[in-house]
């Protein structure tokens, strides 16, 4: 972006303008342009493996179910029987509410901010629940007290599995608190100052004048330049360095 505008045509009725980039930088930008290809790439991958962690079909439905909760009258009746019945009763009670449940809490995994789920421990701990939800639904339906040790194997393991999530989701929250700003709420800015966006902007036009021609103009900034109100600044990001890089050429070119 900012490229084509350096290298286009000059004001107009004045001469065209020369790049900016000489050998040097030329070969740093192409550097960093294969850098940056290589981070998009990274990038497109991790999206990938976030987006399939949202598209499971199974899960959805498992987490519209309500889950049923245990009631100490229940616990109370259900009581031990001299057959073991008692510990199948228990174990298909498992089956069908272990499932559920992991389910609702995949469910707000999926309801994060984005920035916060793409983060490799949340990641890490989002893929152990589904991992979890997939081998707990893929176990066949409990017949006999077998299948029930069978079943209590399993659910050790992932007990064992799961034995670390609460420090490694507090790791994770941790390292999320950068992208948080405290004027922000989402991309909107509550306490926006125009005069430090237009002042970010005229610094970095000004390194190109002065990169360029050796020399670039002074800004002064008037009017309400205390004023704070809620603004979205990212579309100011953009316009705001392309209008003060042509007029600076303009002022450049015609003193």
């Amino acid at each position: 972006m900012i490229l084509a505008s350096v290298l286009g045509s000059g004001p107009r009725g004045g001469p065209p303008l020369r790049p900016f980039l000489g050998p040097a930088l030329l070969l740093r930008a192409l550097s960093t342009s294969a850098t940056d290809t290589h981070h998009m790439e990274m990038a497109r991958e991790r999206s990938k493996t976030v987006t399939s962690f949202y598209n499971q079909s199974a899960i959805d439905v498992a987490a519209e179910k309500p889950s049923v909760r245990l009631t100490p009258t229940m616990m109370l009746y259900s009581g031990r029987s001299q057959d073991g019945s008692h510990l199948l009763k228990s174990a298909r009670y498992l089956q069908q509410e272990l499932p559920v449940r992991i389910a609702h809490r995949i469910k707000g995994f999926r309801s994060l901010p984005f920035i916060i789920g793409c983060n490799p421990t949340i990641l890490h701990v989002h893929e152990l629940y589904i991992r979890a939800f997939q081998k707990l639904t893929d176990f066949p339906p409990i017949k006999d007290q077998t299948d029930e040790a069978q079943y209590c194997q399993l659910v050790r393991q992932l007990l064992d599995d799961h034995k670390d999530v609460v420090t490694l989701l507090a790791e994770g929250l941790r390292e999320s608190r950068k992208h948080i700003e405290p004027d922000f709420v989402g991309i909107i800015c509550t306490r926006l100052s125009p005069k430090k966006i237009i002042e970010k902007w005229v610094d970095f036009a000004r390194r190109l004048c002065e990169h360029k021609y050796g020399n670039a103009p002074r800004v002064r900034i008037n009017g309400h330049v205390a004023a704070r109100f809620p603004f979205i600044p990212m579309p100011l990001d953009y316009i705001l360095p392309e209008l003060l890089k042509n007029a600076m050429r303009w002022a450049c070119w015609i003193c």
